[in-house]
């Protein structure tokens, strides 16, 4: 019995992995990442199709529309790094709004950690939310008359007239989210069709402009539901 013992105790020594022996007597020390002093510029090195296919805007609307609206908030207050421009941070983040891919796959294109790419959509999308109430409103009564006009416009076939008094088209859209923390009901936000996602509301103008948007109600609330927020015209 005693020979068996000893016989498995041998076996056991011979099989063990060589490579894992090492690898606990030797620490290893990965190499430091080498710091990019020049990153890639997506506005030169895209065409213009291929700029927008990727982030869903063109070159003259990213650069002179949406650039100026935030570029004080993107700017930096001091001198002191590698500092990332504004037109790279905003790019950064219209990648990662356009794609919904992962925050490192989103840096590797720019050469900027997955750290950083947290902390610029961050500050990109509250530099952004200032801006809401300026853009997505709904009409007042002068521009009522307006909206109404061309919602019939987009119905008339021939002589035939479209639908008269629209003054919105409204609907609901699932955006998908990761698993909610730190909330009692987490499984309210899973909708139907089984991954997690807000039911957002939408109501949209004549001219592809949003009058008007409701972020509130969880992926399992019905449809139904979100048109229950009242979409408001001020007489």
């Amino acid at each position: 019995m005693e020979d068996i013992e000893h016989l498995f105790f041998n076996l056991d020594n011979i099989i063990s992995d060589p490579l894992e022996e090492v690898e606990n007597s030797v620490n290893i020390n990965e190499p430091r990442k080498t710091k990019v002093y020049f990153r890639n510029d997506p506005l030169r090195e895209n065409t213009e199709n291929d700029f927008r296919m990727r982030y869903r805007f063109s070159k003259s609307v990213v650069l002179n529309v949406i650039l100026p609206l935030i570029i004080d908030d993107l700017r930096s207050d001091t001198q002191r790094g590698l500092l990332i421009s504004p037109v790279c941070q905003l790019v950064t983040a219209l990648r990662f709004y356009a794609t919904a891919s992962f925050q490192m796959v989103c840096g590797d294109l720019l050469n900027i950690s997955q750290s950083t790419v947290c902390h610029i959509v961050k500050k990109v999308s509250r530099a952004l939310a200032v801006h809401l109430p300026d853009y997505v409103k709904c009409p007042n009564p002068a521009e009522l008359r307006k909206v109404k006009e061309d919602f019939e416009n987009l119905g008339r076939i021939g002589r035939s007239n479209g639908l008269k008094n629209i003054i919105g088209a409204i609907d609901c859209t699932h955006v998908r989210i990761n698993k909610p923390r730190g909330i009692e009901h987490t499984e309210q936000y899973r909708n139907r069709k089984g991954y997690f996602s807000l039911n957002v509301q939408v109501v949209g103008g004549p001219n592809l402009q949003i009058l008007d948007i409701v972020v509130r109600w969880a992926g399992s609330t019905y449809s139904s539901q979100p048109n229950i927020q009242k979409f408001k015209i001020e007489y």
